[in-house]
């Protein structure tokens, strides 16, 4: 198969800005005031410490914590607009930022489908071969995790065994599996092995999405993460699960200003953990289909929503994070026509990081790949990298 050569794809910075100057300040303003009057729960100990020892209110019943303008503009101020982050092959190093876009494959999907299987709940060795095929497409840039869940692995092992196959058959950026302390920590540890290195002394080698617990809260292993990839200067990727009509109001401006506020909080504890921290904002939003309550992924006002994410990011001057989305069941028309407009929005908003590049179908609930398995052998190679 011919392909372009490796290398990163450039914004060309004709970017769609849906809002005026005055109406992107409204949502900013609006953000701070959802966080200094209404606030942000942490359920986190070391989250809450960090937050008192800054000088901030803190509800101890409810965990909230009230910033104030002042901790959020010195946490933009401190965040770098750029970053670099390197595979254990330094051709593989990637610019997150400063007009550059990098792809990834699909993340977490537990079933996965090709001509010759059919759709069947996901393997070690199905996770495998995604990870080999993403290896092999030079449109491809990172490894987003899990292609597909291995769901043959207990979870208490399920991440060192899906670190342990990225790191063996691919050399592009792979992920951290961010969920307790203790399985960043493992992964950290393999990652800086595959290096020869120590997790103290690794670069900029990994990343991770955090998830807000939408509306308005974090749980403690996405704090957590928050401060763990912080700490070890990996950057984190937050995403707010912003439902537009059901974790968030049906309005797209007041359900981006809560994504946004959702942001600004990560944001302020990851540069307390450690200023200067890498960070990548996600503050958008989706709807929900109001027949079914099901995100309404590739929906029209779900790209609004993302182009006013990217002027947002560039307002504040940092990285921003696209998605390619479809809530079709098949891959038809529909889910052609949604990915479409997913990725066209993302190119357009300016997003330097698109997950799910390829792959993503049923709502992320499956990874299709059109090769068969020996083809896909074939293509990506049956070994592990030297």
């Amino acid at each position: 198969m011919v392909q372009r050569p490796w290398g990163q794809p450039r914004l060309r910075g004709c970017f769609i800005e849906p809002l005026s100057t005055d109406e992107l300040e409204s949502i900013h303003e609006t953000s701070l005031r959802i966080l200094s009057e209404i606030g942000i729960s942490f359920h986190d100990e070391e989250a809450l410490g960090l937050f008192r020892d800054a000088g901030v209110l803190i509800d101890g019943e409810t965990h909230t914590v009230r910033l104030g303008r002042e901790i959020v503009e010195q946490a933009l101020n401190r965040a770098p607009s750029s970053f670099r982050i390197a595979s254990w092959n330094p051709d593989r190093e990637l610019v997150i930022g400063d007009g550059a876009m990098a792809n990834t494959t699909v993340l977490g999907p537990p079933h996965c489908s090709d001509l010759e299987r059919g759709r069947r709940p996901g393997r070690l060795d199905d996770f495998s071969d995604f990870v080999r095929l993403g290896h092999h497409f030079n449109v491809i840039h990172m490894m987003g995790g899990s292609p597909v869940e291995p769901m043959d692995i207990d979870v208490p092992v399920r991440h060192l065994e899906s670190t342990r196959a990225m790191l063996r058959l691919t050399d592009k950026v792979p992920y951290v599996f961010c969920h307790p302390r203790q399985r960043i920590h493992d992964v950290l540890d393999m990652i800086a092995i595959a290096k020869g290195t120590t997790r103290e002394r690794l670069e900029t080698s990994t990343y991770a999405i955090i998830n807000s617990n939408s509306p308005l809260q974090y749980d403690s292993p996405m704090a957590g993460g928050i401060i763990e990839l912080a700490r070890h200067n990996q950057p984190v990727l937050l995403t707010p699960f912003s439902l537009a009509g059901a974790t968030m109001p049906v309005a797209l401006a007041g359900a981006i200003a809560m994504s946004n506020a959702e942001m600004l909080a990560a944001l302020s504890l990851s540069q307390l953990a450690r200023p200067g921290a890498p960070f990548v904002t996600a503050a958008r939003t989706l709807n929900v289909d109001m027949k079914t309550g099901a995100p309404a992924f590739g929906s029209p006002e779900g790209n609004k929503a993302i182009h006013v994410g990217g002027q947002l990011a560039r307002r504040y001057g940092l990285p921003f994070r696209g998605s390619n989305f479809t809530s079709s069941n098949a891959p038809d028309f529909q889910a052609g026509a949604e990915s479409q407009g997913t990725l066209w929005s993302a190119v357009t908003s300016g997003a330097n990081i698109v997950m799910h590049a390829a792959g993503w179908l049923e709502g992320g609930s499956l990874c299709v790949v059109r090769e068969v398995r020996a083809g896909c052998r074939s293509a990506a190679g049956d070994g592990s990298l030297s």
